[in-house]
């Protein structure tokens, strides 16, 4: 990893990720799932988003409790047109997180508020509300989510534009 931040680091993007790919392809240590997700970012880095949405993919697979993969993941299948796929991704690690397993809050958070900025985007004002709701429920101290909560409820014309919500005075 630190020849692939090297090589990163003086411009070598094509040479960093044939290096995580050979390391990836013949590893069997147990930070493959970090190597896969290097790996993707400098795929995405170097245009090469089919195969970065691929090791995001398998880094999902291989760990499925990494929240970063799953956010970058749905912004590039959402920078693809797939809108849809991109929600269902980051609902996937919302869902894994109800379930109780380890995912770190601000993955939680930014998923969710992806979700609600793409639901908007589809002027889909009550599901983004959801998400938005939901992410703030997780953590209420997010100035941005409680703007962008309160911005959907004035497009959709529910009012009063402020709902109390828990933790939210």
């Amino acid at each position: 990893v630190l020849q692939c931040q090297g090589l990163e680091s003086v411009g070598n993007l094509l040479a960093a990720a044939n290096l995580y790919n050979l390391w990836i392809t013949h590893s069997q240590s147990s930070d493959k799932n970090l190597a896969l997700f290097n790996y993707a970012i400098v795929l995405n880095r170097l245009g090469k988003i089919e195969e970065a949405i691929q090791a995001y993919t398998i880094g999902i697979q291989v760990e499925p409790t990494l929240g970063e993969n799953y956010v970058n993941l749905g912004l590039l299948l959402e920078r693809q047109g797939h809108v849809g796929k991109a929600i269902e991704t980051w609902s996937n690690l919302v869902q894994l997180f109800d379930q109780g397993h380890p995912i770190k809050l601000e993955m939680v958070t930014t998923a969710l508020n992806h979700i609600g900025r793409a639901y908007e985007n589809m002027r889909q004002y009550d599901a983004a509300e959801e998400a938005l709701k939901k992410s703030l429920g997780v953590n209420p101290h997010q100035p941005g989510a409680i703007q962008h909560h309160l911005h959907i409820r004035q497009k959709a014309c529910k009012w009063p534009i402020f709902e109390p919500l828990p933790g939210l005075d």
